[in-house]
């Protein structure tokens, strides 16, 4: 489902995706499992479809980082 490269930092973003990614080094391959606790909650994120008991599934290829960056 994804479309290319994005450019994510960690802070602003649901707890997650700081909890996998902070630590890891370019190169890697990470396969990324968000439980609702540390997505969007019991709310869910209904604009997205995303419901309030949905696990999030992601595999991040991690290309660079930026200078500074958390």
């Amino acid at each position: 489902m994804g479309s290319g490269p994005v450019e994510l930092s960690t802070t602003g973003v649901i707890p997650g995706f700081a909890k996998a990614l902070v630590g890891q080094k370019v190169g890697s391959q990470v396969i990324v499992m968000i439980p609702p606790a540390d997505g969007y909650g019991s709310g869910g994120s209904p604009e997205v479809g995303i419901k309030g008991t949905d696990t999030l599934v992601f595999v991040i290829d991690i290309l660079a980082v930026a200078a500074g960056a958390q």
